[in-house]
């Protein structure tokens, strides 16, 4: 490509500018797919970026649903608002009560 420069302070993404990235899109996703990554520059300022994608692990996805259901499930069944605001009131009735008593 002919205005692309890779980084030469991290040997990171390739910089190009967007008249080219515009007129060589196929090619940047192409060697995005093969790992590649591109930032896409507007008057020498970065404005977006090209980077394959990650990979999709649909059994890590799976695991991580099955523990936060299991998360859930321990968390005991669900408690109203109105009985959530009676749980505060009397928790803090008890907390006003135990400053009394000590001061």
């Amino acid at each position: 490509m002919r205005d692309s420069k890779p980084d030469p302070r991290s040997g990171g993404p390739t910089a190009v500018g967007a008249y080219e990235a515009k007129t060589k899109f196929s090619e940047l996703i192409a060697r995005a797919e093969k790992g590649e990554s591109f930032v896409v520059t507007k008057n020498g300022r970065p404005v977006a970026r090209i980077t394959p994608a990650e990979a999709y692990d649909r059994e890590q996805a799976r695991q991580a649903v099955e523990r936060l259901r299991e998360f859930r499930e321990a968390q005991g069944p669900r408690v109203s608002e109105t009985d959530a605001q009676r749980n505060w009131e009397n928790l803090k009735r008890e907390l006003d009560a135990e400053d009394d008593e000590r001061g």
